[in-house]
């Protein structure tokens, strides 16, 4: 058994800025990026979840007394193509979390949005999204007052992001997204999904590389104890795990809430205990609970923002305590 204490600390990234037409999306400069991973090597050396995993089951594992590990959400192409070289040229195993969906040549839910506001700019997404309201049954005039309240775009763009995921259900959010994304931006783009996601193969050189990957859902919908019912146990959680096994035919025992704030993951316990019955042992969320202990339950991450300095990525991530 191991009675060393050390500190770990969990990183999430999603995007990295682009220059193709897409350039509006906020992500990582990858020289930010690069600056992150060298300040963490230098105070909290990153460890392969997989080793951090042997250690709390108490295998005989030396570690640092603080290290971190680094994850990654949403299944995107620069993820593969970019990040997972450079990391595995510092020696850094990463965990990247995926979403199913892309598989099937569909994208995840709210990156209709991030990639739509991108593309078009904010407003017009705005008034592209007007125009399909009827099919959710959403009257188009209060839709639009909503919009003549916010001058400012970035609240805008926050407010229809809001309305997506809260004042919808999951269904008619998608319903809604995937009338943009079929009709507008696969005519505008016709290569999107292969600009934007990766493929089988790409998946299957992560782990080539030593990477671990986890279960993201399928198309990325709100889980809550809200939302939760069986057809989500079905068709975003068992589903894209079944996928995910074929594909990589490894075991994935990790799940990544989309969203993952505190008011986006379970607690009602029955819920959690479901979800682990499928064979999920860890349970990423964005939520520090405040515990210093670590609870597989919510293993929470510091989602890093494009904007952070070295200084931000320390003071605003935090660390658990395993022994």
């Amino acid at each position: 058994m191991t009675s060393q204490k050390t500190t770990v600390r969990f990183i999430t990234c999603h995007y990295l800025k682009r220059n193709d037409e897409f350039r509006r999306i906020w992500g990582h400069d990858f020289e930010l990026f690069k600056n992150h991973m060298a300040f963490l090597k230098q105070k909290y050396p990153p460890v392969p979840f997989s080793i951090i995993r042997k250690y709390m089951q108490g295998d005989n594992i030396s570690l640092p007394e603080q290290c971190s590990v680094i994850t990654f959400d949403d299944s995107l192409k620069e993820q593969a193509e970019v990040i997972s070289p450079y990391l595995a040229d510092q020696n850094i195993s990463g965990v990247f979390n995926l979403s199913t969906c892309i598989f099937e040549n569909e994208p995840l839910t709210p990156q209709v949005v991030h990639f739509g506001t991108a593309y078009y700019g904010v407003r017009k997404f705005f008034s592209l999204l007007s125009m399909y309201l009827g099919e959710v049954g959403i009257e188009k005039n209060d839709y639009q007052r909503m919009g003549e309240n916010y001058i400012d775009i970035y609240d805008l763009h926050r407010k229809i992001k809001r309305f997506l995921k809260y004042d919808l259900s999951g269904r008619d959010e998608r319903v809604l997204l995937m009338h943009i994304w079929n009709n507008h931006l696969v005519k505008d783009v016709p290569d999107i999904m292969q600009k934007v996601y990766m493929s089988k193969q790409d998946v299957r050189n992560l782990i080539n590389m030593g990477h671990e990957i986890g279960c993201h859902t399928h198309t990325h919908p709100l889980i809550n104890d809200q939302t939760f019912n069986k057809q989500i146990m079905e068709e975003e959680i068992k589903k894209p795990k079944r996928i995910l096994e074929e594909i990589t035919e490894k075991v994935v025992d990790i799940f990544a809430y989309p969203y993952a704030k505190k008011e986006d993951i379970l607690f009602n316990k029955e819920n959690i205990n479901s979800v682990r019955s499928l064979g999920f042992d860890i349970l990423f969320t964005i939520y520090d609970t405040g515990s210093k202990k670590i609870d597989k339950n919510y293993v929470g991450r510091y989602s890093s923002q494009s904007t952070d300095s070295i200084d931000d990525l320390e003071k605003n991530s935090w660390g658990y305590e395993i022994v």
